[in-house]
């Protein structure tokens, strides 16, 4: 048997992943509710608070 068959099954086997990415003026705390649902589901959840670019595309200007 390949010593490496059961690296690869199990890569094959890993658990899917749902990746939240909040809107602007956001954060990953607005997936709060559902995260639990995702991973009582069987999911890796991952919801990551995104930092504003350093150029200032982010600003609001009136």
């Amino acid at each position: 048997m390949d010593e490496n068959f059961l690296q690869r099954k199990h890569m094959h086997e890993a658990q899917p992943t749902v990746i939240c990415i909040h809107g602007a003026g956001g954060g990953g705390w607005e997936f709060a509710l559902w995260q639990p649902i995702w991973a009582d589901a069987g999911y890796c959840v991952v919801a990551h608070d995104l930092a504003p670019a350093a150029d200032g595309l982010a600003e609001t200007r009136f």
